[in-house]
């Protein structure tokens, strides 16, 4: 297999675009990119734009119901016609929430989701929030003293928490990692994060029928330990972008893991790089991921880039 090259490309829509940020919730719906607060140069925000791929626009979305407190550090899922958001931090008044929202994409109206309190996972932010099989899952994260290595799900059908009973090799406390579920395989991949010591590039499976957590041995040439990262999924790849590590270098490399081989490769990535970054969000809509956002070093982002996530021919 030769050099497997990728060409980014930086996107200048038009319309009303969201304000610099970091730590916004990003999810897509019907060929729309949806972002919902996060922290800007002047505060955390409960505000939701879209944007739009085909015409290539952004616009505010005017929503009903009563909006989730501002935040940053939430993420979402899409379930049908639902986004739900879970989690994150409002900085200033140091709250950290473990509240369950919804925006329904029909009626456009924000609402929380009814759920026993006692049963939902302690608040926390830089955790990761996966959908499978109509099931959210919850791992890891951190709540301003301590990190976690919960596995919670939540039954969007029964409306109910639960805390999964899983064996295995359990991934360490941590924060900023990222998952994400290969549906093939039934398998929620975590990689990286930051354990209060070390920033870290190990990977762990969970498997969502045997209920059993793993350490995967990988091939090729691990990507360098980060958190506050992103990875996305399309077919049975995952790509890695981005993210820092303790010694606060900031990454701008693109990493595959072949999830049928557990093979590492970096991409040898072209055309407008994004500049090194962490704290921002990416998504994947048709074969393509879209990153948005997230802080330099210096300052936060609103920009927008592209690359093609499909088989390289």
């Amino acid at each position: 297999m030769g050099m497997e090259i990728r060409a980014w490309t930086k996107l200048n829509p038009q319309g009303d675009a969201y304000s610099p940020r970091t730590g916004h919730t990003v999810t897509s719906k019907d060929g729309r990119v949806y972002v919902f607060g996060g922290t800007d140069r002047r505060r955390r925000q409960q505000d939701l734009f879209q944007f739009d791929i085909e015409s290539s626009s952004w616009s505010q979305v005017q929503t009903r119901g009563a909006l989730p407190p501002r935040r940053s550090g939430a993420l979402g899922v899409v379930d049908d016609s639902n986004m739900f958001i879970f989690g994150g931090y409002d900085g200033r008044d140091g709250n950290y929430f473990n509240d369950l929202f919804y925006f329904n994409f029909a009626t456009q109206r924000w609402d929380e989701m009814p759920s026993i309190v006692g049963d939902r996972p302690e608040a926390r932010t830089d955790h990761i929030m996966v959908l499978h099989s109509s099931n959210i899952y919850i791992f890891g994260g951190y709540n301003g003293s301590c990190r976690f290595n919960d596995l919670c799900e939540y039954s969007v059908e029964k409306k109910r928490w639960h805390r999964v009973e899983a064996a295995g090799c359990i991934p360490s406390r941590r924060f900023g990692h990222s998952g994400v579920v290969h549906t093939a395989s039934n398998r929620l991949i975590v990689f990286g994060g930051w354990d209060g010591r070390d920033t870290l590039n190990d990977l762990f499976e969970f498997n969502f029928v045997t209920k059993e957590w793993k350490e995967v041995e990988t091939h090729g040439v691990n990507p360098p330990h980060r958190y506050r990262h992103t990875a996305v999924i399309f077919g049975d790849n995952m790509f890695v972008f981005g993210g820092v590590d303790k010694t606060h270098s900031r990454f701008n490399d693109l990493q595959r893991l072949d999830l049928l081989t557990n093979t590492w490769s970096e991409v040898c990535a072209t055309g407008n790089i994004p500049s090194s970054r962490t704290f921002h969000r990416a998504v994947v809509v048709a074969s393509k991921m879209y990153l948005l956002g997230g802080y330099d070093g210096t300052d936060r982002l609103q920009d927008l880039y592209a690359i093609d996530v499909g088989e390289c021919l």
